[in-house]
């Protein structure tokens, strides 16, 4: 897995980012359940709950856009129909496309900047003698 934080490129998640990010989510329990022993929710009304988000990713780590077909074959009682599946297959391979063209410009821009950067030092060695 990798994490990015800001400011910095990816890297590895490692075992102090996933302690930290445990201590993270045991802090979010934790004031959850004084909110319940407070009583500061209204359990009358049952608008509280918990929240749950998965990111489904690819084996490259990026989106995998597989939701829909997760939840009705992988999840007991959902049902998906199959107009939503239909739609959100092509929305993935959209997506997939997409992704595929900026990391395509990505690599053009650097390798643009690669050359002048050489061609610029280049330059400046030859403006130097």
């Amino acid at each position: 897995m990798l994490s990015a934080h800001e400011g910095s490129a990816l890297r590895p998640f490692t075992n102090h980012d996933f302690r930290a990010y445990r201590r993270k989510v045991r802090r979010c329990l934790d004031v959850f359940a004084q909110m319940l022993e407070a009583q500061l929710l209204d359990r009358e009304l049952g608008m509280t709950g918990v929240e749950l988000e998965l990111c489904l990713v690819d084996s490259d780590f990026n989106p995998a856009m597989r939701n829909a077909e997760v939840l009705a074959n992988e999840v007991p009682g959902v049902t998906v129909p199959d107009e939503i599946l239909a739609r959100m297959r092509r929305a993935s391979e959209r997506g997939r496309d997409r992704d595929r063209k900026w990391h395509a410009q990505i690599i053009n821009l650097a390798a643009r900047r690669a050359t002048w950067q050489h061609e610029t030092e280049r330059n400046l060695l030859h403006l130097s003698r």
